[in-house]
């Protein structure tokens, strides 16, 4: 046992405290050992502007930016080749493969909670689509039956076949003709407000050169712009983490031109019902009540 009057004490930082000292003495000079001096406050203004000096608010905001997110605790962030193309994913957990598909405009940010929570029972996967976050486009159709292919391709990649299989919105309209040409492939399936006619996501998506809108958009788009949009589609915005936002946000500002007006056109003409009745996989699917975006 530790005896603070007999024994050389080590700080951890280099700094020893001699014997021979009052146990309080010692306690305390551990204490003053332990807590870095403090540097003098600049005044406002006399700092240098660049990479993590600036002063005021504008630094407090880097320093919450940069807390970690709780939800990323175990999720390993790593790539593959699929047909040429890097694609990035999120994985957490061993067991049974769950394979989640991220929305349209998102990236596998959006299940950060969900790989935490599945991960306890289950190996997840989450992928970037092609042009999404980290990922890059590749040579893939960005229509339903090319994404299913590219799902297919990625699938094989990891050796993950049969597994189950999850899509929100755009990714659950993948993962349900994913589903419905390749039965074999999927043991359970679960659409997450997953349109199956244009008519459930209303007027938007009749629009005429919906994708040239997206595009035109894209370029004077930011992040404010994009959190408004993140935020808009929420119920009960003020419940929702600021790191998850950010960690969204920050992710989907790598989305490609390409890749976001395209998939918008997957909206325009949109008609799964064939896919729903070719259904052979146990299925659930859920929709939100209050939802803004889909209408089932």
């Amino acid at each position: 046992m530790l005896d603070f009057d007999k024994d050389k004490v080590s700080c951890g930082n280099g700094t020893e405290i001699a014997p021979g000292r009052k146990t309080s003495e010692t306690i305390i000079d551990i204490v003053k050992a332990r807590v870095p001096a403090t540097k003098p406050r600049s005044p406002r203004g006399e700092n240098k502007v660049g990479r993590g000096t600036r002063v005021g608010g504008y630094l407090r905001h880097r320093k919450r930016d940069q807390r970690p997110n709780p939800g990323r605790k175990g999720i390993r962030l790593q790539s593959v080749w699929v047909k040429g193309a890097r694609i990035a994913y999120e994985e957490r957990g061993k067991g049974d493969p769950v394979i989640l598909i991220h929305g349209w405009n998102a990236t596998s940010k959006q299940w950060l909670h969900n790989l935490k929570s599945l991960g306890k029972r289950h190996h997840v996967i989450a992928p970037d689509l092609p042009g999404h976050g980290d990922s890059e486009e590749g040579d893939f159709a960005y229509d339903l039956d090319g994404m299913a292919d590219f799902l297919e391709s990625f699938a094989k990649a990891l050796r993950l076949t049969p597994f189950h299989l999850v899509g929100h919105s755009l990714g659950g309209c993948i993962a349900l003709r994913f589903a419905a040409t390749r039965p074999g492939q999927v043991r359970k399936l679960a659409l997450v407000s997953t349109p199956t006619r244009s008519a459930a996501i209303g007027l938007k998506a009749y629009l005429p050169g919906l994708p040239r809108l997206v595009s035109a958009f894209y370029r004077c788009r930011s992040e404010s712009a994009l959190k408004w949009m993140f935020y808009r589609g929420l119920h009960k915005p003020e419940y929702q983490d600021l790191d998850f936002v950010r960690a969204n946000v920050r992710a989907a500002m790598k989305n490609t031109r390409d890749a976001i007006s395209a998939t918008a056109g997957i909206a325009r003409g949109l008609d799964l019902t064939q896919e729903l009745r070719a259904l052979g996989n146990p299925t659930l699917i859920v929709f939100g009540d209050k939802d803004k975006n889909v209408n089932p």
